[in-house]
């Protein structure tokens, strides 16, 4: 019977850190889990798949108990696309940074497509018929993360810290790591098997240059990195998306979308990616393009990297305060590139944008749930959401990253 309980616990009581239930799941949710349910209890599941029958341990009770978060440390019923995780650090009480290492790739996508429909349908009624895509065919999953944050436990070690948790889980070998990455050493010694006396270890493969762990001597302040045909400076511990193939397929679609517009703005814009990429492919035409970031050392490398162009202005500004300070007559911009933190953009922002003269606003989103409350905002505010493409640059991860074509 779905819902029926084994161990210790009686059929109704209720259920406590550490009690072991036996359950059905039934779905995919966002965040690296999927749902089950115990006397109408929602359970939020790690380390399990859609249709699957497991027996699972909780691992924390949600607000007012209405829900509780476990893991699934057996399977009694496996679903199809569960293959045997590769990662010995990965699973029930482990490194909580791979959420589907027991998953295929194809499985893993398909689950993230159906996540993004449902966050999509949940907040905006709109529903996508799409799929979320590899970047190449012959992707793997493994050797692809070229910036690593070790956490650093109280012996020295360095790890991975649990899932949701502050404890660290040592560490050997990351296999979603680029080779580069795996073998860092400082000193002559291998990060994961050296001693630290600080609380995290920072290593980075950029494009250009060697490795550089931080700290270790004399770092420099800066790597460089290849898009769009260009390079970039980047703070070495700065944003830079992490998968090597990311940035070149986020600019192909951008570019494309802006298409042949005069003015463009591009907000949250980091060290100038999209703006550069958008001025190099227009460089006949010299469109006026205008970056906005608050980071300081983010807006110095885009100064740095945008100056080529002289019709393209960097501001130094939060984007919110930024629109919110613009005249009418100042609101006049063709296309928007847009590329929130996490939380997304909020009302402010994409009520100063529906404000503006903007025609098109290109969203560029790492979480599916802001991109729908973000959309359901711009659908009600008279935008039509032309399309949505998805990347899987984060597998065996629950990530991945959207983006959406809004026109008036």
């Amino acid at each position: 019977m779905a819902g029926s309980d084994t161990g210790p616990d009686a059929p109704d009581a209720a259920l406590t850190v550490g009690a072991q239930v036996e359950v059905d799941v039934e779905r995919v949710a966002h965040g690296g889990h999927c749902v089950a349910r115990h006397n109408n209890q929602v359970i939020f599941v790690r380390h399990c798949l859609p249709g699957e029958r497991v027996l699972a341990r909780v691992t924390g009770l949600g607000r007012k108990n209405r829900f509780v978060n476990a893991e699934a440390i057996s399977v009694v019923r496996a679903a199809p696309g569960r293959v045997p995780a590769s990662c010995r650090f990965s699973g029930p009480d482990g490194c909580g940074g791979c959420d589907w290492q027991h998953v295929d790739l194809a499985t893993q996508r398909a689950l993230k497509t159906t996540v993004l429909a449902e966050q999509l349908q949940r907040f905006a009624n709109w529903t996508w018929s799409g799929h979320v895509e590899p970047l190449t065919s012959a992707e793997t999953g493994r050797n692809w993360r070229t910036r690593m944050q070790y956490s650093v436990d109280d012996a020295g070690r360095a790890g991975l810290r649990k899932f949701h948790d502050t404890e660290v889980v040592p560490i050997d070998v990351c296999e979603i790591a680029t080779a580069g990455v795996q073998q860092a050493t400082c000193g002559g010694t291998d990060v994961l098997t050296g001693k630290w006396n600080t609380d995290r270890v920072v290593v980075v493969e950029p494009a250009m240059g060697p490795t550089v762990v931080v700290p270790c001597g004399d770092t420099p302040g800066q790597v460089h990195e290849r898009a769009a045909g260009l390079t970039f400076a980047v703070p070495t511990t700065g944003f830079w998306q992490v998968h090597p193939g990311a940035a070149q397929a986020l600019c192909e679609i951008v570019v494309d979308w802006v298409g042949d517009a005069g003015r463009i703005w591009d907000l949250y814009a980091g060290v100038g990616l999209f703006a550069g990429a958008i001025a190099s492919a227009a460089e006949p035409r010299k469109p006026q393009i205008l970056a906005v970031e608050s980071d300081r050392s983010a807006i110095a490398a885009a100064s740095q990297n945008l100056a080529a162009w002289p019709q393209l202005k960097v501001v130094k500004a939060q984007v919110a305060q930024w629109l919110t300070g613009l005249t009418n007559t100042q609101l006049r911009v063709d296309t928007v590139v847009l590329d929130p933190p996490r939380k997304g953009a909020g009302a402010t922002v994409l009520e100063r944008l529906s404000a503006s003269t903007a025609q098109q606003i290109i969203y560029i989103a790492c979480d599916p749930a802001a991109l729908g409350r973000d959309t359901a905002l711009l659908l009600g505010q008279g935008w039509q959401l032309e399309e949505v493409r998805a990347l899987d640059l984060f597998p065996m991860t629950h990530h991945f990253e959207s983006l959406a074509r809004f026109s008036r």
